[in-house]
């Protein structure tokens, strides 16, 4: 069985002083929304105990196990581009 590969990264301030070293899993990748939607995800994950990545990686195995609901999110995304293009 194979390990998860890694790499290091290493933060360091403008000065070149460094701040933290983190062990970054290259199986992760970072993904961009709006503040109100992390907000949102934020609180739900909270208050369930749940860390935000796996309730994401849950709605997502949902989300392709349900074609009408995925469907729907395709509309809805559709929707909210066109609202942010006028």
């Amino acid at each position: 069985m194979m390990g998860i590969e890694t790499h290091t990264k290493i933060t360091t301030l403008n000065r070149g002083n460094t701040v933290a070293v983190e062990t970054l899993k290259k199986d992760k990748q970072k993904v961009s929304m709006t503040v109100d939607t992390y907000d949102k995800l934020k609180t739900v994950s909270r208050l369930n105990g749940v860390k935000m990545r796996l309730m994401i990686d849950a709605m997502v195995d949902l989300i392709l196990q349900n074609e009408a609901l995925t469907q729907r999110i395709i509309d809805a995304a559709i929707a909210k581009e066109a609202e942010e293009d006028q």
